[in-house]
Order: C-alpha cells, then sequence, then structure tokens
C-alpha cells in the first residue's frame, strides 16, 4: 500500500470561543518525515461463539470490548474471547426493540442502551446485570433519530441522523439533574428524501475531559460551551467551501452528496474524530486522513492509495480508541487482498498480516486492528 502524504502550509488564526478567553490556533508546515506512520499494530480475531454482523461501534472498558452490531451488543475479553451479550431483543423491562446505541458511564462502572422504538434507556453493569429503565418522552424521542451517544460533563450527548425535515444532529439531555427533556444542540438545513441518514461513523469523542465533534461539510471542530457546539478549531483547506446559505438546498443528503462534492472539488468533510495524548485524527471516509499535533499544531493531510504493491497500512475503518491507540474493523477479503499483494517483506506490521491471514477462514468474525501510532 502506497500512502500519499501531502502537507499543508497556511498560516490561519481560528478563534475558539470559550466562556471567559479567547484562543489561537495557528497551523504550521509538518515535516514529512514527521508525518505520522503506524509503528505496529494488534490483531484480534473476535471468537466464533457468537456470529457478528456489521460492526456499528466499539467501546474498550475495563479490559473488555463492547461491540454493538446491527443485531446485539456483545462483550469480548481484550483477548477477543466471547464473554456475553447484554440484553437482547424483547419486551421485556431490560429488552429492546431497536438498539439504536450504547455508552459508557463516566466513571466506567454502568452501561446504558437507548431504545427509541419504546422510548426508554436501559441501564446495565459493566458485566450486563440489569439495574433499571428510564422512560422518555415519545414526542420528544420522535423528534431525535439517534444513532450514537456518549455521557459528557453529566449530559447524554446525542448524535442524531438526518431524517427528512430533522436536522438536528447534536442534542442532548441533562442526565445528571435527571432532567429527561432532550435539547438541540446544533442543527443543520439539509434534508433527506425520507431516510435517516447519519452524518459520519464516529463524529464526536472525548478526551481528557474535552469534548469534540465534526459536523458535514465544514472544515471545524466543535466543543460545547454554554449548552451550545461553538467551533474550537477551523482546519485549513485548499478546497472550496459550501457556503451556509447552499446548504439549504440539499433535498436529498445521502453518501453521495459528499462523493458529489468530492467530484466537484469541494470540501466534503469528515465522518470521524479520534483523540489520542499527541494526534488529533479526522478521518474522511478510506481515503483521506488529518492529523492535528496537539502539541505543535502541525497539519498533516495523508491520502490513501490503495494500490496492489502494498508497501504498508493505512488507518482503515476506525471506530474508536484504545489506552492511545486507534481501533478499526478489518475484514477477511482485505486481509486476504492485503496478503496476496504482499510480496518479500521485512516489515514486521505486513509479516503479521501475512502470517494472520493464513489462519483467518471465510466464516471467521470480523476483526478487531488495533494502531499504535506515532
Amino acid at each position: 500500500m502506497r500512502f500519499r502524504y501531502l502537507t499543508l502550509l497556511l498560516c490561519v488564526f481560528c478563534l475558539a470561543i470559550s466562556c471567559n478567553s479567547d484562543k489561537s490556533l495557528t497551523y504550521i508546515l509538518g515535516d514529512l518525515k514527521d508525518c505520522p506512520q503506524v509503528r505496529d499494530i494488534e490483531i484480534i480475531k473476535l471468537s466464533n461463539k457468537i456470529p457478528l454482523s456489521t460492526i456499528l461501534k466499539v467501546e474498550f472498558c475495563n479490559d473488555s470490548f463492547y461491540i454493538q452490531t446491527e443485531t446485539g451488543l456483545y462483550r469480548f475479553s481484550k483477548d477477543g474471547e466471547f464473554i456475553s451479550e447484554i440484553s437482547c431483543r424483547g419486551r421485556g423491562p431490560n429488552e429492546w426493540l431497536r438498539l439504536n446505541t450504547f455508552f459508557i458511564s463516566e466513571d466506567k462502572t454502568s452501561i446504558y442502551i437507548l431504545d427509541s422504538n419504546t422510548c426508554k434507556i436501559m441501564s446495565f453493569t459493566m458485566d450486563g446485570e440489569y439495574i433499571e429503565t428510564i422512560k422518555l418522552d415519545e414526542t420528544t424521542m420522535s423528534k431525535n433519530q439517534v444513532c450514537n451517544a456518549l455521557i459528557y460533563d453529566g449530559k447524554i450527548i446525542f448524535n442524531n441522523m438526518v431524517y427528512n425535515d430533522l436536522g438536528n444532529i447534536y442534542s442532548y439531555m441533562d442526565f445528571a439533574s435527571g432532567d429527561k427533556n432532550i435539547y438541540e444542540l446544533y442543527s443543520v438545513p439539509y434534508k433527506t428524501n425520507n431516510g435517516a441518514v447519519p452524518i459520519g461513523r464516529h463524529p464526536m469523542s472525548t478526551y481528557d475531559g474535552t469534548y469534540r465533534c465534526i459536523v458535514p461539510f465544514k472544515n471545524e471542530i466543535y466543543e460545547i460551551v454554554d449548552n451550545k457546539l461553538v467551533v474550537s478549531e477551523k482546519i485549513p483547506t485548499d478546497k472550496k467551501i459550501v457556503k451556509d446559505s447552499n446548504l439549504g438546498d440539499i433535498k436529498d443528503y445521502s453518501l453521495m452528496t459528499y462523493l458529489d462534492f468530492t467530484k466537484q472539488g469541494m470540501f466534503s468533510g469528515y465522518d470521524g474524530i479520534f483523540e489520542t495524548s499527541k494526534w488529533i485524527i479526522l478521518s474522511y471516509f478510506n481515503i483521506e486522513r488529518t492529523y492535528i499535533d496537539k502539541l505543535t499544531n502541525k497539519v498533516y493531510i495523508q491520502s490513501i492509495d490503495e494500490s496492489p504493491d502494498v508497501d504498508n497500512i493505512p488507518l482503515l475503518n476506525l471506530i474508536g480508541t484504545i489506552n492511545d491507540k486507534l481501533i478499526g474493523t478489518i475484514e477477511r477479503w482485505r486481509i486476504e487482498q492485503y496478503s496476496k499483494n504482499i510480496k518479500d517483506t521485512t516489515n514486521p506490521i505486513l509479516e503479521k498480516i501475512k502470517d494472520f491471514a493464513d489462519q483467518y477462514n471465510y466464516t471467521d468474525n470480523p476483526c478487531l486492528i488495533i494502531y499504535n501510532i506515532m
């Protein structure tokens, strides 16, 4: 796999709104030799004791992976051994009809499941023992097409899909106070044509007490200030930014909208944000990665060139973080593709992939890949 590393030299200052002070962020040229690279990987084969469909969300907590798929929420050990299923489909007080998402308490002692069909949030211990059910207002819930959530500063922050003219992509509930109302954080003007469309695979992130998120078609990172989303960083780009006045003209927002903008040379935004102690990583599907060095404010843009002559491995299908590393998912066909393309190599990462491919069967579950980046 060849990487085309592009660095961007733009001295820009962006105003990050805060409660009582202003701060500016200056972007400077990043030397190619310092561009982030994968130092090592760990491939975790998930036990076949429970068949897994498409992996939607992964959280790592207390030495366990909590994995949401299209059919359930499952707990695996750090080595990939199946431990248990948490809740299941049904009409009981501790069961769900629609598993919108799950999230973990800030103190890492409880796990919550949101079911919008029955308008409830269920809490469990990290071992999966049922604790209680919190009922939500049906009218309020119907206005929020929730597909992801996390707890930050005592609030549940919801990431919602765009559905017809419902454009409130971020909302919140003051969980700590017991207020069950859901309040809007950020709304977009574009609409869908009778379909619910997510705005990204991992559009929210928390790290070291800071919440960050992204918005489609924006070259900006947002934080929460006084229960509002405000711009904290503006990322330099040489592509044309779609004007807010033109976003309202989008009547059929979908994945194709991003592709159309890309073909027109427009800036399409990001579909994920991740953070480690050193980096803020912004992903645009499996097409491009933007890295921000938090210490130096150097910015690197990495275009992923998937070609037959594999010489390295990109950060693919990013879905979470673990102990300052990144979590991705990888499918059987991609492992096989890499293995076929890898010729003679002394790269230990590629050797690890090739060895793993030899023992990976078509009927195996998808696996997790842990990236340790420099």
